[in-house]
């Protein structure tokens, strides 16, 4: 929460460490935890980034739901 406050809730790193989460909930199983996640990723990616930046191609990869 600290980080997010600080950086602001669309900074790259903070869009990342939500990424990561998601990421970690599909290893576990928990992908009704994760949907929610990567689809706020993938907006705020968007809107942030663009629709051709790297990090923005990776949250339109197939999700593992």
């Amino acid at each position: 929460d600290l980080r997010k406050r600080v950086l602001g809730p669309e900074h790259p790193d903070i869009l990342q460490s939500i990424n990561n989460l998601a990421q970690s909930y599909n290893a576990l199983g928990f992908s009704a935890k994760a949907l929610p996640l990567d689809e706020q990723v993938l907006t705020l990616r968007k809107q942030v980034l663009g629709l051709e930046h790297p990090d923005t191609f990776s949250s339109n990869l197939p999700m593992s739901h």
